[in-house]
């Protein structure tokens, strides 16, 4: 799974292979924010899926 976020932190997409074809998800957030932890100063996150 790859997640990649635009430089304003508020648009974010997902790449993921499901071992038959790969899946695109697009989130774009409304809130002057952007999403959290989208960090500007690094250009990794480890991100851990949880059941």
């Amino acid at each position: 799974m790859f997640i990649f976020c635009n430089k304003s932190r508020n648009r974010v997409k997902i790449i993921e292979w499901d071992g038959d074809c790969f899946w695109l998800y697009r989130k774009s957030c409304a809130s002057q924010k952007g999403f959290e932890y989208c960090d500007r100063d690094s250009s990794l996150l480890n991100v851990t899926m949880q059941n």
